[in-house]
């Protein structure tokens, strides 16, 4: 036979398998670019294979994300809001071994080490009498909040905001105080993934925080890259560097600095007003660990437009991590109707390097 005529023979028989491709699954093209499914064991891996949040979670999302289901949610509407400190992010029992505070000491430190802070300095001289009273109180009465944020924002004083953002990110290689890892490996790997998951159903995530928003950017870069827009936390006043001489000038070659003063507190029911003045929208779902997210998760809940999910992430598990205020989550979760995350029950693996 000649090669023209069996040319001719595989051309019929492709054409023929692809009609009879067509004609069985209602159009190759669109198979062959449809996302392949995940399998139920390859979503949220590091959460107990039984633990009931997690099926509620994924039972949640597959509902809201299915356009046959009376829960259905508009991608626009799929909005997400988490705490960082104790719920994405490790945060101490005391108050040095929050993220904010944290960084700022280990400024301190390194301008004492270096010589440029000394007795008499209003940075020194602040710092010294902050460590005073958490020595009597580590968690920080009320009465020494103003002398915190004194060393917290003289700290970083007149310090451009990318350099200041460099510093932090650069700060997250440090070792963590109280666990055998770094800073940056100090995230739940747990909510990272919801995240994650979340991310992939097509939500849109923000995280609402009591932290300085460039804190948060520099010690979620690399880990959890949400765009800036998305990361709304408290607010450094800033100033251009031209602007002592004209307060309403900035030229080109300005650069944005750090004041030691605090333009706003994202703390309690500041969390709804940003989150109103941010987003526009209220959340569908909503994530965090103390009672400084109450009115976050309050407000979420009153979403009449759409069923929504709450949890509270209980920290219970003094093994891995730290116990503090389990009763009084759980509490909160049973007369509230949100769901409780227990870290002992529903984490399988904790840290990211676990």
């Amino acid at each position: 036979m000649k090669p023209c005529y069996l040319r001719k023979i595989r051309w019929m028989i492709f054409v023929s398998l692809l009609v009879l491709c067509i004609l069985i699954t209602g159009g190759c093209k669109e198979n062959y670019f449809a996302k392949t499914p995940t399998h139920a064991s390859q979503i949220l891996v590091s959460w107990s294979e039984n633990s009931p949040t997690k099926s509620a979670i994924t039972e949640y999302v597959q509902s809201v994300t299915n356009e046959n289901s009376e829960d259905f949610i508009p991608v626009e509407d799929r909005i997400a809001v988490f705490d960082e400190d104790g719920t994405i992010l490790t945060e101490g029992t005391d108050t040095a071994t929050v993220l904010g505070v944290a960084v700022a000491f280990y400024r301190v430190e390194e301008l004492i080490k270096d010589g440029k802070i000394d007795e008499g300095d209003a940075l020194y001289d602040n710092y010294r009498a902050l460590q005073q009273q958490l020595a009597d109180d580590p968690e920080l009465s009320k009465s020494g909040t103003d002398l915190l944020y004194a060393v917290m924002g003289g700290a970083f004083e007149g310090m451009p905001v990318e350099d200041y953002i460099t510093y932090v990110s650069d700060f997250m290689a440090s070792k963590h105080p109280n666990f055998d890892m770094t800073w940056s490996d100090a995230f739940y790997q747990p909510m990272l993934e919801l995240i994650t998951y979340l991310e992939d159903n097509d939500f849109t995530v923000y995280i609402v925080s009591g932290s300085e928003r460039t804190t948060l950017w520099g010690a979620n870069k690399g880990i959890l890259d949400l765009p800036y827009s998305q990361i709304i936390g408290s607010d450094i006043n800033l100033y251009g560097s031209t602007q002592f001489q004209d307060s309403h000038k900035f030229s080109v070659d300005d650069e944005l600095l750090r004041q030691r003063t605090y333009y706003g507190f994202n703390f309690n029911t500041a969390k709804v007003y940003n989150i109103y003045r941010q987003i526009g929208k209220r959340p569908v779902m909503a994530f965090g660990n103390s009672s400084g997210d109450y009115p976050m998760i309050n407000y979420t809940n009153s979403n009449e437009n759409y069923h929504t999910f709450t949890g509270l992430l209980i920290h219970d598990d003094s093994k891995r991590e730290y116990e503090y205020d389990a009763d009084k989550s759980l509490n909160a979760c049973h007369e509230n109707g949100w769901t409780p995350i227990s870290m002992k029950d529903d984490f399988k693996t904790l840290w990211m390097k676990e």
